[in-house]
């Protein structure tokens, strides 16, 4: 599968990568969803706000802090999502990843949506198939391992599900994904 199909994919394996530069999770390869002119923060002036032709200078807005902000908080869930094995237990929850960062669940969860533009539920369940993708063909470590027992490792709690969020995310089957890491 080449790294440029346009399914998501970076590693030729089908299992995405998830943004390993910048670890945003985005998927364009720039950290950003490659709005024209855009400065990352969802506006198009390059100055943070919504800056009106003609007007004299553009100050920042409340809005462009807020985003600021929620980028900040974002790039901090991102990081714990990178960092904490607690991620693959089944019973981890926004309130929990809430606890971590020392924030309101509400703002765990708007800066997933506004910035990530995904919710937590997808959000850590790419995480959880990536860990799976780096189990799956681990073949010195997890060689032994049944898929099923994996799933259940990274945190899910049945193989239906997993092989469906397993497929959604990179275009494979778990089963698909094994056959081709042992080539």
């Amino acid at each position: 599968m080449a790294a440029s199909d346009n399914s998501g994919h970076r590693d030729g394996h089908g299992c995405d990568a998830m943004a390993a530069s910048d670890n945003s999770g985005h998927r364009d390869g720039h950290g950003c969803d490659a709005i024209a002119g855009s400065d990352n923060s969802g506006h198009r002036d390059g100055h943070g706000s919504d800056a009106m032709a003609g007007s004299e200078a553009a100050v920042p807005s409340a809005s462009a802090e807020v985003d600021h902000e929620l980028s900040q908080l974002y790039s901090r869930i991102i990081a714990i999502l990178n960092s904490n094995a607690e991620i693959y237990d089944p019973g981890f929850t926004v309130t929990r990843l809430a606890e971590l960062l020392d924030v309101h669940p509400r703002r765990v969860s708007q800066a997933i949506n506004d910035i990530g533009e995904k919710n937590f539920a997808t959000l850590l369940a790419e995480y959880r198939v990536r860990e799976a993708c780096r189990r799956i063909a681990d073949q010195a470590k997890y060689g032994r391992y049944t898929i099923g027992a994996i799933a259940e490792g990274v945190g899910f709690q049945s193989r239906t599900n997993f092989s469906s969020v397993f497929k959604r995310v990179t275009g494979l089957t778990p089963s698909e994904f094994l056959a081709m890491s042992r080539k």
